[in-house]
């Protein structure tokens, strides 16, 4: 299936039951382009969380040359259960993302020590690249291990 939105060219592939988004560098203008998604959990392959409504992707996206910047907000709405009470609420979330991903024609070598934009870099030897690992690891890593309903919660009476 295939996408246009603002015109920015998003190619979604069914592959053995994956659901991959993948933006193809050579389609989009130089320059910041808007991209606004509306996802759903098995596009992103997140089985264990209970969404409320779609997942908003607001971004942009800006290219100069072989490099493009992706940086935008993550939205979605969680019903969860409380750790104290266990009664269930719902949670908006709204998370901010930020990933480079640059055209590279032969391998790069690493240092031993990361340094802090390795981890806001990705590079590729193609002109395609998959923006889903970056959103569900934003979902996942953006949930905390405990949820209470409110911060004067009484639990169980």
């Amino acid at each position: 299936m295939r996408h246009q939105l603002n015109k920015i060219a998003i190619h979604t592939s069914r592959r053995h039951e994956t659901n991959k988004l993948i933006i193809n560098r050579q389609k989009l203008k130089t320059g910041i382009q808007k991209l606004n998604l509306e996802l759903n959990k098995e596009d992103l392959e997140i089985e264990n969380l209970n969404f409320i409504g779609p997942i908003i992707l607001d971004c942009e996206l800006n290219k100069n040359q072989d490099t493009v910047i992706l940086s935008g907000i993550i939205s979605y709405r969680l019903n969860l259960c409380c750790v104290n009470c266990l009664k269930n609420f719902e949670r908006d979330f709204k998370e901010k993302i930020y990933q480079e991903y640059i055209k590279i024609s032969r391998p790069i070598k690493f240092n031993a020590q990361l340094e802090e934009e390795d981890f806001i870099r990705e590079y590729h030897s193609t002109d395609y690249f998959d923006i889903k690992p970056l959103i569900r690891d934003t979902i996942i890593l953006s949930v905390p291990i405990a949820f209470w309903c409110r911060t004067d919660c009484k639990g169980v009476l």
